[in-house]
C-alpha cells in the first residue's frame, strides 16, 4: 500500500513545481468559483438496490426516482484554458443529463486555492468530486481532505501515480484519463510522416506526469527512428507566451537546423506559431501539437500546423460523472481505471472532426451507461460511449 504523506510536505513540493497561468479569462474563472461558497448540504438517499430489491425492480424504479438532489463538485485546474474550459462545460453538460446538481471551482493555476476548494466542498457537502489536479504531486493531499469528509473522488486528467488499490484511504475511487506516451510518440510521427526529420521539442514542465509521459513519447519514436534527430529541448510552462520564447530561443541558436517543432500542448504550439509567423517561416516549419484548440485547428486549415490530438471532447468528465454518480447510488465501478483513446488528426481529416465535434453535436445517453438506470452496464463500456470519425488510438504502438 502507498504511505500517506504529510500534508504540509506535499504541499510545499508542490508549490516549488507549480505550473504557470494560461492567457487569462477571469471574468468566468472567478464567477464559476464563487459558486463553491453556495454548496448546501445534501444527504443521498437510500437506493433501491441497498434496500435489498432485486435488479429489475431498482431499474423500474429508478426511472421514476429523482436524483436532483446529488450535488457533484468539479475541481478544474484553470478556466483560462481553453482545454480545461471543454472539459468543465461537458461535466455540467454530464450532470444535467443525469438530473443532478453540479458545483464548478477553478484553481486558476494555484495548488493552495485548489487545496482550499476541494476542502470547502468537502465541509460544504457535496456527494462526489472530480477533480483535476492542477499538479500529480498535490493530487494525493486533496484525497486525504476528502478522506476526513468520506466523500468519493474520481482523478481525471493527471494522474497521482498510484491506482486506488496502492492508496491507503477510501475516497479515492477511480482514475480516467489518456495514455499520454501516444500523444508524444504520435505527434512525432506525423511529423516524420510529413516528411520532417530534425525536430527541436518546447514545453512541459519536468515533474509533471503529463508532461514528462507526452516527453517520453517524442524520444520512444526518436530512438526508434534513427534518422528522426531531436535538435533541442526547453522543457518549459506550457503557456503561449512561453512557446513564442522558446521558438525565438531556437531560431536564435538553432536557425537552419531543425525543420520541425513538437510541442507539449496547442498553447505552447501557437506561441510558436507567432514566432514561426514574426519570422515568416509559417508553413515552412513542421508543427504539431495536442488539445485541438480551436485556433490550432484553424491553423491547421491553414496548412501552418501538421497534427493535433487529444480525446473526443466529451467522453472523460462524462464517464466520470457516470461512474461517480453510480457509486453515490451504490453501484461500485467493475474497475479502477479507464484509458481513453487518442484522436489523430491531420489537415486532411480535421473537417470531419469538425463535422462531428465542432459544428455537429455528440448525442449522448448517460442513462445508457449508467449502472443505475442500466443493471446491464459496464464501467469499461464508458471507454467506447462515443464514436469518432477519424482515427484513434488506444494503445501505444511502436514502429520498431
Amino acid at each position: 500500500m502507498k504511505k500517506r504523506k504529510i500534508m504540509a510536505v506535499i504541499l510545499s513540493m508542490a508549490m516549488a513545481a507549480s505550473l504557470a497561468a494560461c492567457s487569462s479569462s477571469e471574468e468566468s474563472a472567478q464567477t464559476t468559483a464563487a459558486e463553491t461558497t453556495t454548496a448546501e448540504t445534501t444527504t443521498v438517499a437510500e437506493t433501491s438496490a441497498e434496500a435489498g430489491e432485486s435488479d429489475e425492480e431498482t431499474a423500474e424504479a429508478s426511472g421514476d426516482q429523482d436524483y436532483s438532489h446529488i450535488k457533484i463538485g468539479i475541481s478544474i485546474p484553470q478556466l483560462s484554458n481553453a482545454a480545461w474550459r471543454v472539459w468543465a462545460d461537458q461535466a455540467i453538460a454530464a450532470c444535467e443529463s443525469l438530473g443532478i446538481q453540479s458545483v464548478v471551482v477553478d484553481a486558476d493555476g494555484d495548488d493552495t486555492t485548489q487545496y482550499n476548494q476541494i476542502m470547502d466542498l468537502c465541509a460544504n457537502g457535496v456527494d462526489g468530486i472530480i477533480l483535476n489536479g492542477n499538479q500529480d504531486a498535490t493530487i494525493e493531499s486533496m484525497l486525504e481532505v476528502a478522506d476526513d469528509y468520506d466523500v468519493p473522488v474520481i482523478v481525471t486528467g493527471r494522474s497521482p501515480g498510484f491506482l486506488p488499490s496502492e492508496y491507503d484511504g477510501d475516497s479515492y475511487i477511480m482514475f480516467q484519463g489518456c495514455n499520454w506516451e501516444i500523444a508524444g510518440y504520435e505527434q512525432a510521427k506525423a511529423l516524420y510522416d510529413a516528411g520532417f526529420r530534425k525536430v527541436v521539442a518546447s514545453g512541459g514542465k519536468q515533474g509533471v506526469s503529463v508532461a514528462d509521459a507526452r516527453y517520453r513519447g517524442l524520444e520512444m519514436f526518436a530512438e526508434d527512428c534513427e534518422d528522426f534527430e531531436i535538435v533541442a529541448g526547453l522543457r518549459t510552462d506550457e503557456t503561449r507566451t512561453q512557446g513564442m520564447e522558446n521558438m525565438e530561443n531556437f531560431l536564435s541558436a538553432y536557425e537552419g537546423q531543425f525543420d520541425c517543432v513538437w510541442t507539449t500542448n496547442d498553447d505552447v504550439a501557437l506561441g510558436c506559431l507567432e514566432a514561426l509567423t514574426a519570422a515568416g517561416l509559417n508553413g515552412k516549419i513542421g508543427l504539431g501539437g495536442i488539445d485541438v484548440l480551436d485556433e490550432s485547428r484553424e491553423a491547421m486549415h491553414r496548412g501552418e500546423q501538421h497534427f493535433d490530438t487529444f480525446s473526443d471532447p466529451y467522453s472523460i468528465e462524462w464517464a466520470a460523472v457516470v461512474s461517480l454518480f453510480d457509486y453515490i447510488n451504490g453501484y461500485e465501478p467493475d474497475c479502477e481505471e479507464l484509458s481513453f483513446g487518442l484522436l489523430m488528426i491531420y489537415p486532411d481529416n480535421i473537417q470531419l472532426y469538425e463535422d462531428a465535434f465542432v459544428t455537429g453535436t455528440c448525442d449522448i445517453d448517460a442513462k445508457q451507461f449508467s449502472k443505475t438506470f442500466n443493471p446491464d452496464a459496464k464501467t469499461k463500456d464508458l471507454e467506447q460511449m462515443v464514436e469518432c470519425p477519424v482515427p484513434v488510438v488506444t494503445a501505444l504502438e511502436r514502429i520498431k
